[in-house]
């Protein structure tokens, strides 16, 4: 009977390990990095923006001294280059990036903007 209970407490405790190891999100290449998470900013000179992923969707808001920017649609990822389809626009955004743990540089035509982690 003992052995019973230890056998059951085993394997009850390997299938709560395998069920915690399994919901964790692993990124393997910066672009699941990238995709994983929302990223945003909110500096001291009034510039806040925001960087989410969701499906097949990305979109990019920037505000600052009261003009806004918005593009969103279907994205292509590689391991240093976001590009965002702009449904709206009607055309497509090429940005450079850099993963630093919780923090992202988007790049675009020689400027950099600086992204903090926000979470999943």
């Amino acid at each position: 009977m003992l052995m019973r209970v230890k056998r059951y407490l085993m394997i009850l405790s390997a299938a709560f390990c395998l069920l915690l190891c399994g919901c964790v999100p692993v990124a393997d290449t910066p672009a699941d990095e990238l995709r994983q998470y929302s990223w945003s900013t909110s500096t001291e000179y009034g510039c806040e923006a925001a960087l989410s992923f969701d499906g097949l969707r990305a979109g990019l808001d920037v505000k600052k001294a009261g003009l806004s920017m918005e593009i969103s649609g279907v994205y292509a990822l590689t391991d240093d280059k976001l590009t965002i389809f702009d449904e709206e626009g009607g055309e497509s955004l090429t940005f450079g990036y850099k993963l630093y743990g919780d923090r992202v540089e988007l790049s675009f035509e020689g400027g950099t903007l600086s992204l903090e982690k926000d979470g999943k």
